[in-house]
């Protein structure tokens, strides 16, 4: 029962770093193909020598219909399973439990358009669900543990590869900065570039805005002006010829001299 469970989830670990190579979120080719050596290994030794032949035969058949083997990683793994397959004996095989696991696997792989399956289906647990009322009907719960165990294990790879990738993200980017340092300068682009704004650039851009000059006579004019006093000219007394305006400027002039008598 702990070897079942062992390599099912070696299988599910290793089939997730093939996946996860295919897709080209995993960059080292070495361990890719050594676990595309490893898990069509382990799941022909478990369809061979244990219970479970119906089970990954099921799913491998699944697989294939369902177009997930588009890869040369994975079109390896299923030719060296199937010849594996081919060689060994199936001790344990049974046809209902095989009819039971591949229709509940098909419905993993496909799109289902009613809602009230969308959710299974998004997280493949027809397979899951087959399994449980295995065990339930017939109390075989080797079947329920190996799934458990192969998902578990297929889940792991992609937490431990996140984490991988978390850790090294901030030493990447110090590496960056430390090669950034020695670089020569380089000076930021005008729109990040802060400059303050002064009036005079204003005024350059904008002629609207420039001062009027302004006048000598202002007083707000900084040179000190001396203002000169201005006497008005009266002007010169024209010559009366006619009798009548002479006698009429006599009498103004009287009058003027009275009023200023009475003044004094």
């Amino acid at each position: 029962m702990l070897i079942e469970v062992l390599l099912s989830g070696a299988a599910g670990f290793c089939a997730k770093a093939c996946d996860e190579f295919c897709e080209r979120k995993f960059s080292s080719k070495k361990i890719a193909i050594l676990a595309a050596i490893i898990y069509p290994l382990t799941l022909a030794f478990l369809t061979s020598t244990t219970p479970l032949s119906s089970l990954f035969l099921a799913l491998a058949i699944a697989s294939i219909f369902a177009g997930k083997i588009d890869h040369y990683m994975h079109l390896f793994s299923l030719s060296l399973y199937t010849l594996l397959v081919l060689v060994l004996p199936l001790n344990f095989f049974s046809l209902p439990l095989f009819a039971l696991f591949l229709a509940s696997a098909f419905l993993d792989e496909i799109k289902i358009p009613f809602k009230c399956f969308s959710f299974f289906s998004k997280n493949r647990l027809f397979a899951p669900l087959a399994a449980f009322f295995i065990f339930l009907f017939s109390g075989q719960y080797i079947f329920l543990i190996a799934l458990a165990s192969f998902d578990m294990a297929y889940r792991a790879f992609k937490v431990l590869l996140k984490y991988r990738a978390g850790a090294s993200g901030p030493q990447a980017a110090s590496k960056k900065t430390r090669g950034s340092a020695k670089s020569t300068y380089a000076p930021p682009p005008p729109f990040l570039s802060y400059k303050p704004f002064s009036l005079e650039d204003a005024q350059a851009k904008e002629p609207s805005l420039q001062k009027p000059p302004m006048a000598q006579n202002s007083p707000l004019s900084p040179i000190p002006l001396i203002r000169k006093k201005i006497k008005k000219k009266k002007p010169a007394p024209q010559k009366i010829t006619s009798k009548k305006a002479r006698k009429k400027q006599k009498k103004r002039q009287g009058k003027k001299s009275h009023s200023k008598r009475k003044k004094k």
